[in-house]
């Protein structure tokens, strides 16, 4: 698993977002760190997949199971 840091902020009176990395005059609002599934695999918690995750208020990594990513149907849908 990977981890990036987001950056939820102001810069010279504009408002935005900065994946990854932090421009040195940045205002910031919100740190969000967003969990990357290493290639080839998922997270998987209640029977859905997801390829990256944010935590909400009261989640933990560890709710969720990083697994090797199901592969698709060639057939899909018959």
């Amino acid at each position: 698993m990977k981890t990036t840091i987001t950056y939820k902020g102001t810069l010279n009176g504009v408002h935005g977002l900065w994946c990854g990395f932090k421009p040195d005059d940045v205002v910031v609002d919100e740190e969000i760190t967003v969990y990357h599934a290493d290639e080839g695999k998922v997270f998987k918690k209640d029977g859905e997949l997801f390829d990256c995750v944010v935590l909400k208020d009261g989640e933990k990594i560890e709710d969720y199971e990083e697994i090797a990513k199901p592969e698709e149907s060639e057939n899909k849908g018959e």
